[in-house]
């Protein structure tokens, strides 16, 4: 099955109790120590009713502005099989610039995930055209102990 979720840029989110509540405790999308890197952090899961809320931030230090990004992401249940393949669109991201992206995805609780693998870049469009920037410089990280990202 192939899902394309919705994208809703968020700047801010409050914490509910439905969340996972384990968080590892630095950031690598907060800081720019990864020089040119393109950083996607899992910063915030929370439960809503009939799917669970996936917060990204996404930390643009790549080197050049970014147009458009989109990847492809399997999703791992609990025993690490492989249930949904889903497409997850980023907004145009400025060089240097700090972003937070948030994704609905309906079926399946936060709990039900373990792992989410970027599987394949769909698109990376710079100023310059398409590149290959978004995959060279991928620098994937989770802030939520019990979900990896890779």
């Amino acid at each position: 099955m192939f899902v394309n979720l919705c994208l809703m840029p968020v700047y801010a989110h409050a914490q509910s109790n439905g969340a996972k509540s384990n968080e590892v405790p630095s950031s690598q999308a907060y800081t720019s120590s990864n020089a040119q890197s393109l950083n996607i952090e899992l910063n915030y899961v929370e439960d809503f009713p009939g799917g669970c809320r996936l917060t990204f931030l996404v930390n643009n230090q790549s080197g050049t502005s970014l147009d458009k990004l989109a990847y492809e992401f399997v999703i791992l249940d609990e025993q690490g099989q492989a249930v949904d393949f889903v497409e997850l669109e980023f907004d145009a991201i400025l060089k240097g610039k700090l972003r937070a992206y948030r994704f609905d995805m309906e079926g399946r609780s936060c709990d039900q995930i373990s792992q989410l693998l970027i599987n394949d870049l769909l698109t990376c469009e710079t100023p310059d055209g398409a590149s290959d920037v978004c995959l060279q410089k991928l620098n994937p990280s989770s802030r939520i102990a019990g979900i990896k990202l890779q």
